[in-house]
Formats: C-alpha cells, sequence, structure tokens
C-alpha cells in the first residue's frame, strides 16, 4: 500500500509542492497515492464531497447533498428531516449545528441514536450502516457527475483527512464515509 519514497518520486516528479498535493498521503519516509475528498478542492474531489450539489431520492424523500441528508438524521420531526434534506453545504451543516442544540436540550450530548422518518436508529448498528450505504447508492443512481467523480478515482485510495474519527461525534467518520465509497466504486461498473 505504501511505497518508498526513492521509489516513485520519478514518477511524480512535476508534482512542484509534494507534501501539499491532494493526491499523495505521507506516513513518514513513505506515502500513498490517493485523493483527499474536499468541497475546496477542484474535480474529483469537490464532486465527492458530502457539501456537492446533488439531486436523488431516499425513500419518498428529496435530497440536495449528502450533508443536508447526513445532518438531517440528528432530528427525530420528519419535516425538519425533510427541509433539511434539501440545504446544501455550510446551509445544511449550518442546520446541523441546530439540530445539535436541539438534542442537547433533551440531554442528548452524543450521537448514539439517529433518526429517519420517524425511526430511531441506533448509531452503532447494522441497520444505520445499511440506511448509509442505501442514501449513497441513491446517489450513485440519479448523479451523473457523482458517478463520473467516482469512476475516475479507480485505482486509488480515497482518504477525507478534515473527516472526524469518532462515531460518538459524527454521523458519519472519516472512515465510513471512504470505505462507503470505495464499495460504491469498486461493486458498480460505470
Amino acid at each position: 500500500k505504501y511505497m518508498k519514497v526513492n521509489r516513485i518520486l520519478p514518477i511524480i516528479n512535476n508534482v512542484k509542492n509534494l507534501k501539499s498535493a491532494p493526491e499523495v498521503a505521507f506516513k513518514g519516509d513513505s506515502y500513498e497515492i490517493g485523493i483527499d475528498i474536499s468541497s475546496r478542492l477542484e474535480f474529483p474531489y469537490n464532486v465527492l464531497s458530502n457539501f456537492a450539489q446533488t439531486s436523488f431520492e431516499l425513500d419518498g424523500v428529496q435530497i440536495n447533498s449528502m450533508e443536508g441528508f447526513l445532518q438531517s438524521l440528528k432530528t427525530h420531526d420528519p419535516e425538519k428531516q425533510k427541509e433539511t434534506c434539501k440545504l446544501v453545504g455550510l446551509k445544511a451543516k449550518g442546520m446541523g449545528k441546530k439540530h445539535n442544540k436541539e438534542r442537547q436540550k433533551y440531554g442528548h450530548k452524543d450521537l448514539n441514536y439517529l433518526y429517519w422518518q420517524g425511526q430511531k436508529i441506533k448509531r452503532d448498528s447494522k441497520e444505520y450502516q445499511e440506511l448509509l450505504k442505501r442514501a449513497y447508492q441513491a446517489r450513485y443512481d440519479a448523479d451523473d457527475n457523482f458517478r463520473f467523480a467516482l469512476e475516475y478515482t479507480k485505482g486509488r485510495v480515497l482518504k477525507h483527512t478534515m473527516g472526524c474519527p469518532e462515531m460518538k461525534k459524527t454521523v458519519l467518520t472519516r472512515d465510513e464515509f471512504t470505505n462507503i465509497l470505495t464499495e460504491l466504486r469498486d461493486n458498480n461498473k460505470y
């Protein structure tokens, strides 16, 4: 997975600032060619981001960004969920913060339980993981740009270094995110 720097430098010697290249991840004196997903970068990194605008349906609910869908899972109110699913990028993230404050009023300090269409779902359950996978599959099926961007990453490791690694603090850890995208890419034929 990781290659010694001196074995691959000739291949990527055109990269001027190697440590800032989004497709290079360093680990000691070795590194890995990969894709670091971020809405702040250009194609394909931004298209794969949860902040990217998209349009798909899941269980009859219109979703305009994965971030909107993910933040909607924090509220038990199906109507608030539908409204949050329509939001994109930072607006969706901001609504998620409002949902967090609402949760704290009721004594929910972490994200042990989330909700979809009025159903309470344990965060660390197989049911929750299946919901996430269904949502990403629905996006994949409906969004040509997302599908093309994901296909573009074939042969590369997907990373999300700005994502949170702790399950109790986020609705989607960076590993869950990259594992779902990798599985989606590798199991679908474009």
